[in-house]
């Protein structure tokens, strides 16, 4: 074939392909939740974790107590006052998350073992030179007592333009990256994740806009087998809702919206955690209602394969197309031989 063919051919595949990925990531498709159970306390919707070895859904209500409950929603833990040093920890009540660590970590100086509830808050008072730092802090799950805590230090990472500090006064939700080694929270003020490191506030993603509302909920949560970041944002009042996956890199790969099964009412989406296999993802809503979604594991765009037959069809017909017709216009200009003398 010759080259300016193979260009073209190759320009429609690259064409193709580009489409194809930018469809992926804009196009949204509608998930269906059934609701689980409504919590006790109508603020419980600040915090959510589930524990995979006891099936328990852990929340952390306005006035940042400890609850659990089974998937069918019988209460077994709390009230429980998350404490420090004895006494209430004393920062947002609306800025906060909780997650159960996959593996050990370190937090302050204290090694953490992994299944260890740990929880954030931003606007913590511990500093009085500083009375906006976020805090990490690792829990006794039954207690509600933290036995380790650390202030992140945000000075290290540099601001995306137009915002103030990252995780200043802010933070929502909590996830962790085991491949990354990394505490994953939503800054609503910045737009995105930050990712925290030792203490120290090390990433930043920015989340495509209409995803995240600039006041309401956000949760954050890491799937435990591929290692992607799932983020759901919501503005509360509107009903709007958006459930967003990202591959490591900050790609996005799916947009959805969630609704409650058997109708088109939004899942309010505040908080979020997946279960040790990745299959289930729970929601915590403004509601305080506690939804589960099967995770996607199929494209995020409807008919996504339908295009990749139909990008293969249109690809194949332009290479073999061009090439037919450069064998015809070669043929063409090839000398004929003369043929046998009629005389």
């Amino acid at each position: 074939m010759p080259m300016r063919h193979s260009s073209i051919a190759v320009f429609f595949v690259l064409l193709i392909l580009a489409i194809l990925d930018a469809t992926s990531a804009s196009a949204q498709t509608t998930l269906e939740a059934p609701l689980l159970f409504a919590t006790e306390d109508g603020g419980e919707r600040n915090g959510l974790a589930y524990e995979s070895s006891t099936a328990r859904i852990y929340t952390v209500s306005n006035t940042v107590e400890l609850r659990a409950y089974t998937l069918a929603g019988t209460k077994v833990l709390g009230p429980e006052a998350i404490t420090s040093g004895g006494v209430g920890v004393s920062g947002r009540s609306g800025e906060t998350g909780i997650h159960f660590v996959e593996e050990a970590v370190t937090i302050g100086s204290t090694g953490v073992a992994a299944g260890t509830l740990v929880f954030i808050q931003a606007g913590a008072s511990n500093d009085p030179l500083d009375l906006n730092e976020t805090t990490l802090y690792a829990l006794d799950a039954i207690t509600g007592a933290a036995f380790a805590s650390e202030s992140v230090d945000t000075g290290i990472l540099v601001p995306p333009a137009g915002c103030g500090d990252v995780l200043k006064d802010v933070a929502k939700g909590l996830g962790y990256s085991a491949a990354r080694d990394r505490f994953l929270t939503i800054d609503l003020a910045c737009q995105g994740v930050a990712e925290i490191e030792n203490g120290d506030a090390l990433g930043f993603v920015p989340v495509p806009g209409g995803i995240l509302g600039t006041s309401g909920g956000a949760g954050v949560a890491v799937h435990p087998v591929t290692g992607h970041t799932w983020v759901g944002g919501a503005i509360q009042g509107l009903g709007t809702n958006v459930l967003a996956e990202f591959d490591e890199n900050g790609a996005q790969l799916g947009s959805f919206a969630v609704v409650e099964s058997g109708t088109t009412t939004p899942v309010v989406l505040r908080r979020l955690s997946f279960d040790a296999t990745g299959d289930r993802l729970f929601v915590l809503t403004f509601g305080a209602e506690v939804f589960e979604i099967a995770t996607p594991k199929a494209p995020a765009v409807p008919g996504l394969e339908t295009l990749g037959r139909v990008a293969l069809l249109i690809t194949t017909f332009a290479v073999t197309g061009l090439g037919l017709r450069a064998g015809r216009a070669d043929a063409a200009s090839r000398p004929q031989r003369p043929g046998p003398d009629p005389s």
